[in-house]
Protein backbone atom coordinates (compact mmCIF):
# COMPACT_ATOMS: atom_id res chain seq x y z
CA UNK A 1 0.00 0.00 0.00
CA UNK A 2 2.78 2.44 1.17
CA UNK A 3 4.16 1.67 -2.77
CA UNK A 4 1.08 2.47 -4.02
CA UNK A 5 0.67 5.83 -2.36
CA UNK A 6 4.50 6.67 -3.00
CA UNK A 7 3.75 6.51 -6.88
CA UNK A 8 0.36 8.56 -6.60
CA UNK A 9 2.26 11.44 -4.83
CA UNK A 10 5.23 11.14 -7.23
CA UNK A 11 2.38 11.48 -10.30
CA UNK A 12 0.77 14.17 -8.60
CA UNK A 13 3.96 16.32 -8.21
CA UNK A 14 4.59 15.50 -11.87
CA UNK A 15 1.21 16.92 -12.76
CA UNK A 16 1.37 20.01 -11.03
CA UNK A 17 5.06 20.71 -12.44
CA UNK A 18 3.39 20.74 -15.66
CA UNK A 19 0.50 22.67 -14.60
CA UNK A 20 3.63 25.51 -13.26
CA UNK A 21 5.45 25.40 -16.41
CA UNK A 22 2.18 26.29 -18.02
CA UNK A 23 1.60 29.15 -16.03
CA UNK A 24 4.48 30.30 -13.72
CA UNK A 25 2.69 32.15 -11.36
CA UNK A 26 0.97 28.85 -9.93
CA UNK A 27 4.86 28.53 -8.07
CA UNK A 28 3.65 31.02 -5.63
CA UNK A 29 1.15 28.33 -4.94
CA UNK A 30 2.17 25.42 -2.11
CA UNK A 31 0.58 22.11 -3.79
CA UNK A 32 -2.41 21.91 -1.39
CA UNK A 33 -3.35 25.74 -2.77
CA UNK A 34 -3.02 24.44 -6.02
CA UNK A 35 -5.06 21.69 -6.25
CA UNK A 36 -7.51 23.36 -4.97
CA UNK A 37 -7.30 25.93 -7.77
CA UNK A 38 -6.91 22.86 -10.38
CA UNK A 39 -10.08 21.20 -9.09
CA UNK A 40 -12.40 24.65 -8.64
CA UNK A 41 -11.33 26.05 -11.71
CA UNK A 42 -14.47 26.57 -13.06
CA UNK A 43 -15.83 28.16 -9.78
CA UNK A 44 -14.43 31.55 -10.22
CA UNK A 45 -15.36 32.44 -6.25
CA UNK A 46 -13.65 29.66 -4.81
CA UNK A 47 -10.55 30.39 -6.59
CA UNK A 48 -10.77 33.85 -5.52
CA UNK A 49 -8.95 33.59 -2.56
CA UNK A 50 -5.98 32.98 -3.55
CA UNK A 51 -5.41 35.83 -6.43
CA UNK A 52 -3.22 37.58 -3.63
CA UNK A 53 -0.77 34.66 -3.76
CA UNK A 54 -0.58 34.48 -7.45
CA UNK A 55 -1.10 38.16 -8.16
CA UNK A 56 1.22 40.73 -6.55
CA UNK A 57 -1.25 43.74 -6.41
CA UNK A 58 -4.73 42.12 -6.70
CA UNK A 59 -6.39 41.58 -3.57
CA UNK A 60 -10.19 40.01 -4.51
CA UNK A 61 -12.68 40.25 -7.35
CA UNK A 62 -15.95 41.81 -7.05
CA UNK A 63 -18.38 38.78 -8.28
CA UNK A 64 -22.15 39.30 -9.37
CA UNK A 65 -24.50 36.04 -10.21
CA UNK A 66 -26.25 35.28 -13.42
CA UNK A 67 -30.06 36.65 -13.08
CA UNK A 68 -31.07 33.18 -14.91
CA UNK A 69 -30.69 30.54 -12.09
CA UNK A 70 -29.91 27.75 -14.38
CA UNK A 71 -26.40 29.16 -14.79
CA UNK A 72 -23.70 28.36 -12.49
CA UNK A 73 -20.95 30.20 -13.44
CA UNK A 74 -20.31 33.49 -11.73
CA UNK A 75 -19.08 36.59 -13.59
CA UNK A 76 -16.14 39.03 -12.26
CA UNK A 77 -17.13 42.57 -12.74
CA UNK A 78 -14.40 44.50 -11.03
CA UNK A 79 -11.05 43.77 -9.16
CA UNK A 80 -9.98 45.05 -5.71
CA UNK A 81 -5.81 45.99 -5.49
CA UNK A 82 -4.42 45.66 -1.81
CA UNK A 83 -4.63 49.14 -0.98
CA UNK A 84 -8.53 48.56 -1.90
CA UNK A 85 -8.56 50.83 -4.90
CA UNK A 86 -11.49 49.20 -7.38
CA UNK A 87 -11.64 48.83 -11.20
CA UNK A 88 -14.87 48.14 -12.69
CA UNK A 89 -14.57 45.78 -15.62
CA UNK A 90 -16.50 46.87 -18.56
CA UNK A 91 -17.74 43.61 -19.52
CA UNK A 92 -18.27 40.92 -17.39
CA UNK A 93 -15.47 38.17 -17.26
Amino acid sequence: MFEIISKCEAELTKYLEIKKKYFPRFYFLDSEALLDVLSNGNQPVKVAKYLSAVFISLSNLKFLKEKDPSKTVNKAYGMYSKQHEYVKFDDGV
